[in-house]
């Protein structure tokens, strides 16, 4: 039943938040996950949007920049499907937003 597969996989992802406690507790994923999600939005159609972590000179995920790791995914994502964009906003109190609009690659 695909209404019950997505109501789990909500809570499963809900859970993994509430998990993160207090770090990166306003963002959509952990500067673990969110460079790998990039791949994705990069190849969907239409707007995604991510809320991110940073990472600063004292650790703190809500300053400084945006990971090496998300920038170089999003820098790959770009010359390698040439439709797609990304804009990335500074969040007030810390943190980025990042909104791709992808290539819209679909199944030949």
């Amino acid at each position: 039943d695909p209404k019950a597969a997505g109501e789990q996989a909500a809570r499963r992802a809900a859970a993994v938040v509430r998990s993160l406690g207090g770090k990166g507790a306003f963002a959509d994923a952990d500067e673990h996950l969110q460079d790998q999600l990039v791949i994705f939005m990069a190849l969907a159609e239409g707007k995604s949007e991510l809320l991110c972590v940073g990472e600063g000179a004292d650790g703190d995920e809500r300053g400084g920049q945006l990971t090496l790791h998300m920038r170089t995914a999003m820098d790959v994502c770009k010359q390698m499907l040439p439709t797609c964009s990304f804009e990335v906003e500074a969040l007030d109190g810390g943190g980025w937003k990042v909104v791709c609009t992808g290539a819209g690659v679909r199944k030949a």
